[in-house]
């Protein structure tokens, strides 16, 4: 990577972060953040688009893995099976070919509130976290550049919250990554619509929910998470791109 060039951290999420109302065959909610150096993620988009004319004719189409598995809308191609096989393959490829980290922080909902007995703000805990740890990538590797965090805009209310939560770590830092080493990146929190076909956001998603199945189900490897499992941010032998909160 050029250790000069601007880097996106594009953010997705699986599940939710509501402790209220625990989906018990899904209790699990993972903020996932995939970063890529400027060229690098000029690269995949390229590679990305290429596979979309390829299968569907038209780049604008949005990949997502909830329709992708369910084979909605668009994948509705995917109903013959020799289709749907060409087209992981060619998706896997370019997910594994990427040149991208990720930095994700994935919460076990029931343990959680078993073990801290009490609601709290779960988003913003995960994105606390995630901010924190991909400062500490960046500067632990002396990558200099400047940090844009992208995010799909979902509403008005629900982005105003989100900002309100994002300059809040800007002003106070986190835990273990002080305002001014947040600021030292001229990090800057972005909002884009679902309609502007982020590729970036794309792959977040797609990389989101099989971490959530592994973290699960960790005793049964996730057919699409072998295909990235060594992109995850690793500090020695720790694993630090795979967050589990709480710590088991």
């Amino acid at each position: 990577m050029d250790k000069k060039n601007r880097y996106f951290m594009f953010v997705d999420e699986s599940g939710n972060p509501n402790l209220k109302n625990i989906d018990k065959e899904f209790p699990v909610f993972v903020l996932c953040g995939v970063m890529l150096e400027e060229q690098s993620y000029y690269a995949f988009r390229d590679d990305f688009n290429e596979l979309k004319l390829k299968f569907f004719d038209n780049k604008d189409v949005v990949f997502h893995s909830t329709k992708i598995r369910k084979r909605n809308k668009d994948f509705k191609i995917l109903i013959d099976t020799d289709v749907k096989q060409v087209f992981i393959e060619g998706l896997n490829a370019c997910i594994y070919n990427a040149d991208f980290t990720i930095i994700s922080v994935a919460v076990d909902k029931r343990e959680y509130v078993e073990e801290v007995g009490h609601i709290d703000d779960l988003y913003e805990i995960c994105l606390s976290v995630l901010v924190e740890r991909t400062i500490h990538y960046l500067s632990e590797n002396k990558l200099d550049g400047g940090l844009s965090i992208v995010l799909e805009r979902r509403g008005k209310k629900e982005d105003n919250v989100l900002v309100k939560r994002f300059n809040k770590i800007l002003d106070s830092g986190t835990f273990k990554a002080t305002p001014e080493e947040i600021k030292s990146f001229n990090t800057g929190f972005h909002f884009r619509k679902k309609n502007q076909n982020i590729n970036g956001l794309q792959l977040a998603d797609l990389v989101a929910y099989p971490i959530a199945r592994q973290t699960l189900n960790p005793e049964t490897e996730h057919p699409s998470f072998k295909v990235f499992k060594d992109k995850f941010y690793y500090r020695g032998d720790e694993n630090r791109g795979w967050k589990k909160i709480p710590k088991k």
